[in-house]
């Protein structure tokens, strides 16, 4: 009788951990002024609650009672090199902050961004509470609530985008930002859920394939509405590795074989046309100008053509014109700051101190970002990953932070060879990570794409430790 009440109560407590879980993955949605104002303020506040009930019901029901399930994955991850290097970034965050030019701050953040230390500690531990308390059969039922999310977030930016429903959302007929509170939020947050949706619609046998394969297109067509040109590009390079760098020999399954066979043919044949379309283009201003003011992709093209024209023009080609002359000037200050604390630089959220101290406005295009006149030219991010955790953090954080990238990628590469079956997934993981990391080479994080990111380390930390228990089986 005892152990139905205790079987009653785990069971009732798993679905607790369920529906958090499902809370925390559907705060993208949540932007409701001026309650939850900024975007990323009220969905971290919510976030921390969510989580910190989560985390105090987990540590009750540990110690209160054995879990031999969630011991087991503790035994086998504690020794795996992500594991390690997800903890180490963590401490060196949290010296970075002790040894901050402002120690607050540091930790708090602004309501604007809703960053620091507080809210990144929050990340990780989401990602390592995820990995221990779900189920391997329910790791599916969340990432297709995922996708459902995600599904929305694009339809509330198709609202915007086209002027629907605007006595209750704020259109914006140039760039949506829909419920994330950025167009360039909107485009990571979407970029990492894209190649989810790719793999999962190439795998599945049954009617959601076509339910996955939608969300796919959707999400491909709001990343170019939002004309987010980092996005664009860490796109182009996500897909260019999917197709091309898929481990065909591996695939038994011939369905899969064929339907990458098509894709890498599309592709090719996109390419081809794309770069044979764009230097036809280059010299047709007219049609250019006509194709910039169309209402219904002319955002999208003009950032996107203003990026890849420079391109054309081999001979004057450099990466200032690539990047924009803006982010590329904001990034040599940036440099600078580096080489005076290279070690924990000036603390987490505190690159404006370092830009401060060595903003120069005799730097060519400090002042504009893309062509535009861009106010003072002060900057309070990076707008690059490498130079932001630089800045903040210092270089052994960025060494940490580039480990544990890699060793995601090379374990996810051997289980390819592990697990033929689910190969696939394995490789839509590592084109995730390529493309979100080339698209924050030029950006920066939102509580949208952030939350996306580190389920997908947990995802991994999952994946991980299945195959060794497997083979330890």
């Amino acid at each position: 009788m005892e152990n139905n009440k205790t079987c009653l109560f785990e069971n009732r407590l798993y679905w607790f951990y369920l529906i958090g879980f499902c809370l925390i993955l559907a705060l993208p949605l949540l932007n409701i002024a001026p309650w939850f104002s900024p975007a990323n303020w009220g969905k971290t506040i919510v976030f921390r609650i969510i989580l910190s009930v989560m985390a105090f019901g987990f540590l009750w029901s540990l110690l209160s009672r054995e879990k031999s399930e969630i011991g087991q994955k503790i035994a086998v991850i504690r020794k795996s090199l992500v594991f390690k290097l997800l903890l180490s970034l963590l401490g060196v965050y949290f010296l970075a902050t002790i040894f901050s030019q402002d120690p607050y701050f540091s930790f708090w953040n602004s309501p604007y961004r809703s960053g620091g230390f507080l809210n990144f500690s929050f990340y990780i531990f989401f990602s390592i509470l995820v990995f221990l308390l779900l189920k391997k059969a329910d790791w599916n039922k969340i990432w297709n609530f995922t996708l459902v999310i995600g599904f929305l977030v694009a339809l509330i930016a198709i609202f915007q985008h086209f002027g629907l429903f605007s006595n209750i959302l704020a259109s914006d007929f140039s760039r949506p930002s829909s419920t994330t509170g950025a167009p360039s939020f909107l485009a990571i947050y979407l970029l990492l859920l894209s190649f989810l949706a790719l793999v999962f619609g190439i795998q599945k046998k049954s009617k959601k394939s076509l339910f996955y394969l939608f969300c796919f297109i959707l999400f491909l067509f709001i990343i170019l509405l939002t004309a987010t040109r980092a996005a664009f590009l860490g796109l182009f390079i996500g897909l260019l590795f999917f197709a091309f760098f898929f481990p065909i020999r591996e695939f038994i399954d011939k369905r899969h074989w064929r339907k990458m066979t098509w894709l890498k043919a599309g592709l090719g044949i996109i390419l081809i046309l794309g770069a044979i379309g764009a230097y036809w283009l280059n010299s047709q201003s007219q049609i250019v100008e006509s194709l910039e003011k169309n209402k219904f992709f002319g955002t999208g093209f003009s950032r996107a053509w203003s990026s890849i024209q420079p391109l054309l023009d081999i001979q004057n080609i450099s990466f200032g014109k690539i990047a924009s002359e803006g982010r590329y000037s904001g990034w040599k200050v940036a440099w600078q700051s580096v080489k005076e604390k290279p070690i924990l630089g000036y603390g987490p959220e505190n690159f404006s101190i370092g830009f401060d101290k060595y903003y120069d406005p005799a730097i060519s295009s400090i002042t504009r970002e893309g062509g535009r006149d861009a106010g003072s030219g002060w900057w309070d991010r990076a707008h690059n990953f490498a130079l932001e955790i630089a800045v903040c953090a210092g270089i052994p954080a960025l060494i940490i932070y580039l480990l544990l990238f890699g060793a995601l990628f090379e374990r996810l590469q051997k289980l390819k060879h592990r697990n033929p079956s689910k190969a696939i997934i394995y490789h839509g993981i590592q084109a995730s990570f390529i493309a979100y990391l080339i698209a924050n080479f030029f950006s920066f994080d939102s509580y949208s794409s952030y939350i996306i990111l580190f389920l997908l380390i947990g995802y991994c930390l999952h994946l991980i430790s299945a195959a060794q228990t497997e083979q330890t089986c």
